[in-house]
């Protein structure tokens, strides 16, 4: 995760699923980590994928 502690990364997490919003049941915020986690597995291997291809080009 780029150097990204867990802790920084569920803070992101609760954040963006939780917000200002104090009585949000478990379940939505299930949905959403989960959603949040997926997108980040794809930015990520995105991410590799380009790293890969510009070191073989070196």
């Amino acid at each position: 995760m780029w150097g990204c502690s867990c802790a920084a990364f569920f803070s992101v997490v609760k954040r963006q699923c939780v917000g200002p919003r104090l009585s949000v049941p478990q379940k939505c915020i299930a949905m959403c980590m989960d959603r949040y986690m997926d997108s980040w597995n794809t930015v990520s291997r995105a991410y590799n994928s380009r790293l890969q291809r510009e070191r073989a080009n070196m």
